[in-house]
């Protein structure tokens, strides 16, 4: 969390406190407490926290105890490590249907910030062997878990055919879209790669599929033509 977060994140846990715990004393919590908890928690985002708070107060055996710090730290946690192996469910499926000549863009810009480090998305398909695969799955996961704020990542994961046209400047396939259409839409047009924006676009037909998709719920994958 950032200083400016500060003010929200008070403000939750004052509520959680009067609502559901009646902690209405102003020395249960003073802001001298809070900026404790706020230090504790400081290296999650804060949609992380809120979350964590409030599955807390949800939760039937941990609802009858007001949470200390460490409580929100293990909820935060263990729904990381669920987002990442959900995350390398898609990755790893993607990996075995479409290889290292398509290009991708997931519905998770995480994934595409976490595969970045760890060589590309040619790197991730040109592991040979099974084991070799669960090691890589163990790093994504890992890296995945540890990521705390998303900066910048890349719009598309170029496969071989796309990576060699970009390197001369010509015009590439529209990528592979992974998960849901709608939202990886918006994770391509929000990443970084500079200098594609001419040569790499999503097509006409391709956007206006998935503008008539059911408020976007619906899985699509957008094959390139050939």
């Amino acid at each position: 969390m950032r200083d400016e977060d500060l003010e929200t994140f008070s403000k939750e846990l004052l509520t959680i406190g009067e609502v559901f715990y009646e902690k209405k004393d102003k020395n249960q919590l003073a802001p001298e407490v809070v900026m404790l908890w706020f230090d504790a928690l400081r290296e999650h985002a804060l949609q992380d926290v809120l979350r964590a708070l409030r599955t807390h107060v949800k939760t039937p055996v941990r609802c009858k105890f007001w949470p200390k710090p460490g409580d929100i730290e293990e909820l935060i946690c263990g729904s990381r490590a669920t987002a990442a192996l959900e995350a390398w469910t898609k990755v790893d499926g993607a990996v075995r249907q479409q290889g290292r000549y398509r290009s991708v863009v997931f519905d998770d810009p995480m994934i595409h910030a976490v595969l970045a480090a760890m060589g590309g998305w040619q790197a991730i398909c040109d592991v040979a062997t099974e084991r070799d695969m669960q090691f890589q799955r163990q790093e994504f996961c890992r890296r995945y878990e540890g990521l705390r704020s998303l900066i910048d990542y890349p719009a598309v994961l170029l496969g071989i055919r796309d990576a060699d046209a970009f390197r001369f400047g010509r015009a590439m396939s529209p990528p592979v879209l992974i998960g849901k259409a709608i939202v990886a839409e918006t994770v391509f047009r929000q990443g970084q790669l500079p200098g594609a924006r001419e040569v790499l676009r999503l097509p006409e037909a391709a956007l206006s599929e998935m503008n008539q998709q059911d408020n976007g719920d619906r899985e699509v994958r957008l094959l390139a033509n050939a």
